[in-house]
């Protein structure tokens, strides 16, 4: 009896051993075959985020407008998304929820141009995309109110990926017509021919600026290279440098211009061009919107420090953003010019950022990250 229990107890223990070597593979093809059902169905999957950031170059902004004979307000906001699921973007539906709930439009910037419209997005690629909103009939009495906003986006598959506590910022309210216009420079008054050059190149950019400003995301005729580096999934690290330093990622038409009008000069003309853009960084004058392109042209000339101080103490608290777009600069200087700095001008660079309460953008992080990457 003892005998035949042994022998059961190894034919129940064969059973079970065949059984799952049986199942074993079973178990895992039916979990390969889950995986590849549509996510309508395989809901149940851990869903991944979409990799959406604000433009920090760029502000979310609204005002009021016409469409045909109806008054409104349109809502224009701008970002930066890196495709992190796992299917392209194919297309995209955009809806505002608040203020109020209204349908949107969106343009997304080619992966593969400089063209814009409703273009795929490929799992992995990072580019521009704007979200633009038009309220019919809605008014706001204080126009130099700032507006939270709270966006939908809805991908090809139907997810719903939602931004909440958006700030959008006015632009053309009434007190900015209102203000005084600033004086404008009379050439014709300069009797230094070196000078009237330096204005002509500035008065040059004020023009670029109009088309190519803070509004659109860029800062006249300063290119730099587009996308972002602080972007990170979960688990990623924080990107604050670009992978490679060179001159050539930012940089300008007309501050190269003032440069080669610089080298070409003797001593004291020399002198006479850095006084010319150091006079000019100021609020007070028509050269405020372009302080930027001032700064960039004294840090080429080697002139950091004088570019900053000025900056901060002739141009900040101004009306409109002629520091912020100063400070937004030496942002991208350090991302993609960050072997240009050495320890001085990386203290010099963290006194004015440690100096002023405005939004100094990732200055303070790329500091640091510049001294860690210079320990190894």
């Amino acid at each position: 009896m003892h005998g035949f229990l042994l022998d059961m107890e190894q034919f129940i223990g064969i059973i079970i051993d065949v059984l799952l070597k049986l199942v074993t593979p079973l178990v895992r093809l039916m979990k390969w075959l889950y995986s590849l059902l549509p996510f309508e169905i395989n809901s149940k999957r851990k869903k991944p985020n979409l990799g959406i950031i604000e433009n920090s170059y760029k502000n979310h902004t609204w005002n009021v407008s016409k469409n045909g004979e109806r008054e409104g307000i349109s809502i224009n906001t701008d970002w930066h998304i890196t495709n992190t699921l796992p299917y392209n973007l194919t297309a995209l539906n955009v809806r505002l929820r608040k203020p109020i709930k209204v349908k949107g439009s969106w343009m997304a910037k080619d992966t593969k141009s400089k063209y814009w419209g409703h273009y795929d997005i490929p799992q992995g690629y990072t580019t521009d995309v704007s979200f633009t909103f038009w309220l019919e009939d809605y008014s706001i009495k204080d126009d130099s109110k700032e507006l939270s906003a709270t966006i939908e986006i809805i991908d090809p598959i139907g997810r719903v990926h939602t931004l909440k506590n958006v700030k959008v910022k006015p632009i053309g309210s009434r007190k900015s017509k209102d203000q005084e216009q600033l004086p404008t420079e009379n050439p014709a008054q300069i009797e230094s021919p070196l000078e009237k050059t330096v204005v002509a190149v500035l008065k040059d950019e004020i023009e670029q600026y109009k088309v190519r400003g803070r509004r659109e995301g860029q800062l006249g005729s300063v290119e730099w290279q587009r996308g972002t580096i602080e972007w990170h999934t979960k688990g990623e690290t924080m990107k604050f440098l670009n992978k490679s330093s060179s001159r050539t990622l930012v940089q300008s038409s007309n501050s190269n211009a003032l440069v080669r009008l610089y080298e070409k000069s003797d001593e004291n003309d020399k002198n006479t061009i850095v006084e010319a853009l150091t006079m000019r960084l100021n609020k007070e004058t028509e050269y405020s919107d372009v302080g930027y392109m001032i700064f960039l042209t004294l840090f080429e000339l080697g002139f950091l420090e004088k570019g900053l101080s000025t900056a901060l103490i002739k141009l900040s608290n101004d009306k409109k953003h002629g520091f912020s777009d100063t400070l937004r600069l030496l942002d991208l200087l350090l991302a993609f010019r960050y072997e240009e700095f050495d320890e001085e001008d990386l203290d010099i660079t963290e006194k004015i950022a440690f100096s002023t309460e405005e939004d100094t953008f990732q200055i303070k992080q790329r500091v640091n990250a510049i001294r860690i990457m210079r320990i190894e």
